[in-house]
């Protein structure tokens, strides 16, 4: 039946609000599964460059986790292509500002960024939940004086840890990065897409190497550690996180 007048406007103002939302829900593309990890790939409506994400089991709790994941003095020891990571500033336990290397390479310039990280706990499904963005920093990084590195102008991620049992937790790390510079899109992929992969896999392995070294921080906010009655916990994820991760 053909529709006359304002009726037709309206219908046609409603799809004009709904063809922006319906654009943002890509969906993942598996690129590979091995060793029990799964790497995919989404494009994203308003970047150039695709999201990776790799999703796997770690045997340990997500608080062990947690307690790898906030110690960015030994992250080179584990993260793929990680450099030098230094606290710059510390807002809570659960929130803070560092300045982190990505190594490149040759004869690609290695990559800084200013990431702010914030963790949340979920409590219904129960698991942590921290998330990383760049952020704009104009004050000097002490220790840090070499000019050939690439600030890169776009980083966004997060870390999902959610407990599959007694020890094992599902972490899923994903990141959408720009590098910077002139490196051509295709290479950003190839160079990109296997990082949460060997990240992952860096992760078990460190798990293994750190048994015992964060029993003083477990025993303040790993529940089970402190009778039931951490010293703190997380902020519940706002509605803007949940979208982000699900």
């Amino acid at each position: 039946m053909f529709i006359k007048g304002s009726r037709w406007v309206i219908i046609v103002g409603l799809l004009g609000l709904l063809t922006p939302h319906l654009a943002c829900a890509k969906p993942w593309k598996v690129l590979r599964r091995q060793s029990g990890i799964v790497i995919s790939q989404r494009e994203e409506p308003s970047r150039d460059l695709p999201s990776f994400k790799g999703v796997g089991d770690v045997q340990a709790n997500m608080y062990e986790i947690w307690a790898i994941l906030r110690d960015g003095a030994r992250r080179k020891e584990w993260m793929s292509k990680s450099g030098k990571t230094m606290l710059l500033k510390r807002k809570s336990v659960f929130e803070a500002i560092s300045y982190q290397q990505t190594l490149a390479p040759f004869p690609v310039s290695d990559r800084e960024v200013i990431m702010h990280t914030q963790v949340y706990l979920r409590r219904d499904p129960q698991e942590i939940i921290a998330t990383f963005n760049g952020e704009k920093w104009t004050q000097p990084v002490p220790g840090v004086d070499r000019s050939d590195f690439v600030w890169m102008p776009y980083l966004k991620g997060y870390w999902r840890l959610t407990p599959k049992g007694p020890n094992t937790t599902e972490v899923t790390y994903m990141v959408n990065t720009d590098p910077g510079g002139l490196l051509p899109n295709f290479l950003i992929r190839r160079i990109t897409r296997d990082v949460p992969y060997w990240t992952l896999m860096g992760l078990r392995k460190q798990v293994k190497r750190s048994v015992g070294r964060y029993n003083k921080f477990l025993k303040l906010y790993d529940p089970s550690l402190s009778q039931g009655s951490p010293k703190s916990t997380p902020p519940e994820p706002p509605a803007s996180v949940l979208k982000q991760i699900d």
